[in-house]
């Protein structure tokens, strides 16, 4: 008789506010580039190692609602299957996703899900794959779920450790400090990976006996769903009578047994920018430089710039990261203590903590170049046969210059075709689509004049975005 197959299920939310100001609310750490030129966002990487038939169906996704144009874009970039892309109208921890997860995937038949974040690197798909293989055999024996631990290099306090005895879980510690932590290791404990080989039926007969509310919060949330597009949006009144509790706190903590097996796969969480700097290449003196970078007489030391120059002289230990709107300085040993200056940034109101000045949509993407009381300049990359819908704007004109690509546009019922230093405009009420029938992304400059103060509320759309 055949081994089943898994149904990878990706969890896709979390904010990774310690690799700030990257990886922020609207933008985090799972949908950029951090390793390097060519390696694809941490999302697209999760995805690329569950390309494997004999063992895996195609992941389903569970992630926020504000970032779905996000997940979609990554899979469609790399021509990833997905089963579903579940989205949760609000963050709640890991155990309502895992939950409702478990559930799709009862209704869907599937008999093993294997949790996985988004937001880690494993570069040893092989390892990976024989290990999944292994627990699968176990969990087939024994009807229990797997963990998959790492063991520990060092007492790393930003980690969470699984502790067991000849392979059965016994507890998790979350986050010890450096003297527990050490302990833990010389017990052979081992850092928890956020991995978990689940057998579905088990485990909501567990959930049934243990956290009741909390299965019937998932079950109202997928019952009472709607599908949209690609997406199956989970009801938010559900998700609003859920605590936020982790996976490991309800179930495995309250559970003993299951079954632990110590990774053969590389692994990182990706956590910090220490951490990063540890799984990036670096140079004779122990630096990772991303970008417009220039130092002298600097060690030991993680610098990127998305653009501005950063020069750096006679520094060691520290990060110094630079966006377009935003620029860290930090000592590398704090790394892990980022929180607390996002914090307060949150607390002081702005808006670089939360928001990045990249915005995602279903046609491509936006980012901000300048802004003023009565003009907002925006760049717009369209994707390829894209388009958006027909719409108007009673308080501000819209003047559009092509930098690349070609781009139809209608004015109320004037069509045309811009290609590249070609403009048209749209004057206050005119009714206006944009469109990019073409087979190459289409770069374009929009100018905004007059009350940019509610961007939204001023915009009436004419039609629904239907997906071909």
């Amino acid at each position: 008789m055949p081994r089943p197959k898994i149904l990878p299920v990706i969890l896709s939310g979390g904010a990774g506010l310690r690799l700030w100001p990257v990886s922020r609310r609207s933008m985090p750490k799972q949908f950029q580039n951090l390793i390097g030129e060519g390696s694809g966002t941490l999302f697209q990487q999760a995805l690329l190692r569950l390309n494997n038939s004999d063992i895996f169906y195609p992941p389903a996704v569970i992630g926020h609602e504000e970032h779905r144009f996000i997940i979609e874009q990554n899979a469609r970039q790399i021509k990833a299957d997905l089963s579903a892309i579940l989205l949760e109208p609000e963050s709640k921890n890991t155990a309502i996703a895992i939950t409702v997860s478990a559930l799709w995937a009862q209704m869907e038949n599937h008999d093993y899900i294997l949790v996985i974040p988004s937001d880690h690197a494993i570069h040893n798909i092989g390892a990976f794959h024989k290990d999944i293989a292994a627990g699968l055999d176990i969990c087939l024996q024994n009807n229990e779920t797997i963990y998959f631990g790492i063991k520990p290099s060092h007492p790393n306090t930003g980690y969470g450790y699984i502790h067991h005895e000849a392979g059965k879980l016994k507890n998790f510690v979350e986050k010890p400090d450096t003297s527990h932590a050490t302990a833990l290791i010389q017990q052979e404990s081992l850092w928890n990976s956020g991995i978990f080989l689940i057998p579905v039926n088990r485990y909501l007969e567990h959930i049934k006996e243990i956290q009741p509310a909390l299965l019937l919060s998932a079950q109202s949330a997928l019952k009472h769903s709607i599908q949209d597009l690609p997406f199956l949006r989970l009801c938010k009144e559900s998700y609003q009578k859920v605590a936020a509790t982790s996976f490991d706190k309800i179930y495995s903590e309250s559970l003993t047994g299951g079954s632990v097996i110590c990774a053969s796969f590389d692994w990182s969480d990706v956590g910090s920018w220490d951490s990063l700097l540890a799984l990036s290449t670096q140079d004779d003196s122990n630096i990772v430089s991303r970008g417009n970078v220039v130092t002298t007489d600097t060690t030991n030391s993680y610098i990127s710039s998305d653009g501005t120059l950063i020069a750096v002289s006679g520094m060691d230990n520290v990060v110094i990261v630079s966006t377009k709107d935003a620029l860290l300085v930090a000592n590398k040993d704090k790394a892990q203590d980022l929180k607390v200056l996002v914090n307060k940034l949150q607390d002081t109101k702005k808006p670089q903590a939360c928001e990045h000045y990249i915005k995602h949509c279903p046609w491509g993407f936006y980012e901000i170049l300048n802004q003023s009381d009565n003009t907002r300049i925006v760049r717009m990359i369209i994707n390829p046969r894209e388009h958006l819908v027909l719409q108007a704007h009673n308080k501000r004109s819209e003047h559009w210059v092509v930098a690349s690509g070609s781009l139809n546009v209608t004015i109320n019922q004037k069509n045309m075709l811009l290609t590249a230093g070609q403009s048209a405009f749209a004057e206050q009420g005119a009714h206006h689509r944009l469109e990019n029938n073409s087979d190459i992304v289409a770069e374009v400059i929009e100018i905004q004049v007059g009350d940019i103060s509610e961007l939204e509320k001023d915009t009436v759309r004419f039609e629904q975005r239907v997906r071909v």
